[in-house]
């Protein structure tokens, strides 16, 4: 059971985000959490999410408040390490953030990986792209973590490597089987079987 989503008030990050993306209007936020929580049916995923959308997912920079020995600059590049940076602005996610944006020809900023695809007619690619977004966001995540609270190096760990573990595994779960026989789905698990 998902007690973490029957939260019903708007948080401050939703009037921000609005601001910042461009994203006013109930409706449009109503399809923003349908699509990157409710139809999310990995529940790690989902709640990885809807951290993302209220701005709580842990970075160095919060961790090093409550946890002096954690850095709160980003092991990689030494800018403070918010969730913004340790999901997308470090030189090291931006480069696979461009590799997986020509892959799925669709340029991925920011904005699609908190918000997904609001205003978009809710498609089996629109779905995958969710997914896909996701869990190479959550595997960002993880792995920068692990690198904080068991003291190994971020830099010397491979990403990629650790991206395409976490597609595999969650292929199974991740859609239909209308999602998983569409030739774009297919596409996609070829690329991270064979190209990673």
């Amino acid at each position: 059971m998902r007690c973490w989503f029957k939260c019903k008030t708007n948080g401050n990050m939703e009037s921000i985000y609005s601001r910042d993306f461009n994203t006013h209007g109930s409706k449009l936020w109503k399809d923003i959490y349908s699509q990157k929580v409710k139809l999310i049916s990995i529940p790690k995923i989902a709640e990885f999410n809807f951290k993302l959308l209220h701005n709580i997912v842990p970075c160095g920079y919060v961790l090093n408040k409550w946890n002096t020995k954690i850095d709160m600059n980003c092991q990689v590049c030494n800018s403070l390490e918010t969730t913004k940076h340790m999901i997308y602005d470090c030189h090291r996610v931006r480069q696979i953030w461009n590799m997986i944006s020509d892959l799925l020809k669709v340029n991925i900023s920011w904005k699609k990986i908190v918000c997904g695809f609001p205003g978009y007619e809710l498609s089996n690619k629109i779905t995958i792209l969710n997914y896909v977004i996701s869990v190479i966001c959550y595997t960002i995540f993880k792995s920068n973590s692990r690198s904080k609270f068991e003291e190994t190096s971020y830099q010397n760990m491979s990403l990629q490597a650790e991206i395409k573990k976490s597609i595999m595994y969650y292929n199974h779960s991740m859609c239909s089987k209308s999602i998983s026989e569409s030739t774009f789905f297919r596409n996609i698990m070829y690329y991270f079987q064979e190209e990673f």
